[in-house]
């Protein structure tokens, strides 16, 4: 608490994929100056290229398991489509 405490210190974006997002890191104002304080690691960013979903027009972003994202992103797990959303429990 020495330092500044209403700065973003120790924050860590990590294995994060974006993709055709125009605005993945869209900081402006007195935000952009702290980004040198933030951690960005193993992020992949896509324009215009399918990372392996299974069947985008159908809006199944669930990714194939040969997907580059899993290539290329060191530790990448796969997200349980199957288990977000609602559910009788």
């Amino acid at each position: 608490m020495e330092e500044e405490p209403l700065l973003p210190l120790g924050n860590i974006v990590r294995r994060n994929l974006a993709v055709d997002c125009r605005k993945w890191l869209d900081a402006t104002g007195q935000t952009k100056q702290y980004l040198n304080r933030v951690v960005f690691q193993d992020n992949l960013v896509l324009e215009h290229q399918d990372p392996g979903f299974l069947d985008r027009t159908r809006k199944n972003f669930q990714l194939a398991a040969h997907s580059l994202v899993f290539q290329r992103i060191p530790g990448f797990q796969r997200i349980p489509m199957e288990k977000i959303g609602l559910y009788q429990d």
